[in-house]
């Protein structure tokens, strides 16, 4: 026998009030602790501190956002919602206002006490900015002293360790640590510092090649610059083997063979390796 009660729908207008009304209760928690804390401390945003403060279970919160990250996105956003600070698009002549419109929106958070400063480390600062300043008068005659200080600040600024933090990014490659420095765009990638990738066989060098090339540009003898600019050098192990030999007859075909590449070929490097005089196979 075929049921034929109707059944109720489960997306309705009253569900979906009821979805968005939950949803809104979450990013509204979420602000409120980060609204109770002295600095935004987002390791302290946590999907369970925020399912306890909207008073859901954590499989709720995650039902709207799929992850932490998700979560604290959308706190960000409302953040910038509540602030009225846009900052995509900005003109220069806007800055001053929406610094000001920052400034006033921070100023809602509470304040943690500040401990005193080291008079040792505050005066070694004051020597800093005074030879910041020092340092920039002979290039700076026409220039207000207001305006030279200013200068001078902006120098100190860059030289904190803030400031270091954010230029500096640290990362880790198939085990090796790596550091780099944000330079901005007037120190660009060349061939002076190059990664390279040993292959162990064709296969290989085909994949890196391919992965690495894609939005960048090929270049001679194995080497590829990626999207970035970054210079990879992708190198069958093989290479070094065949180079190695004794016989410089040899190794000198295995170059002239490499020269004319692009992306290695090992088989062909191989052949030339192989190769006597006069185009006969040499024996292995």
């Amino acid at each position: 026998m075929t049921d034929t009660t109707p059944r109720r729908r489960y997306d309705s207008p009253v569900r979906r009030q009821r979805a968005a009304e939950t949803r809104e209760r979450i990013l509204a928690a979420g602000a409120e602790l980060l609204h109770g804390f002295p600095t935004w401390n987002w390791a302290a945003l946590t999907v369970r501190a925020v399912a306890e403060r909207a008073q859901v279970n954590e499989r709720t919160v995650y039902r709207y956002f799929a992850t932490e990250r998700e979560l604290r996105d959308a706190v960000l956003e409302r953040f910038e919602e509540e602030s009225g600070v846009v900052v995509a698009g900005l003109a220069l002549g806007e800055v001053a206002a929406v610094t000001a419109r920052m400034l006033e929106y921070v100023s809602t958070f509470p304040i943690e006490p500040r401990t005193p400063r080291d008079e040792t480390v505050a005066a070694a600062n004051a020597r800093q900015r005074a030879s910041l300043v020092a340092a920039l008068e002979p290039h700076t005659e026409h220039w207000s002293a207001g305006d030279r200080a200013v200068a001078g600040a902006v120098l100190d600024v860059l030289w904190s360790v803030v400031s270091y933090e954010r230029m500096v990014v640290d990362w880790e490659l198939d085990g090796q640590r790596f550091t780099a420095l944000n330079a901005g765009p007037h120190f660009r990638f060349t061939e002076a510092v190059s990664f390279v990738i040993s292959c162990k066989n064709q296969e290989e060098v085909d994949y890196y090649w391919s992965k690495l090339s894609a939005g960048g540009e090929e270049g001679p003898c194995g080497w590829l610059k990626d999207k970035f600019g970054l210079s990879w050098q992708v190198v069958p192990t093989a290479l070094a083997e065949l180079l190695s030999d004794k016989d410089s007859a040899k190794t000198g075909r295995v170059m002239q063979a490499l020269m004319a590449m692009k992306k290695l070929d090992v088989a062909a490097l191989d052949r030339a390796y192989d190769r006597a005089p006069g185009g006969a196979q040499g024996e292995n």
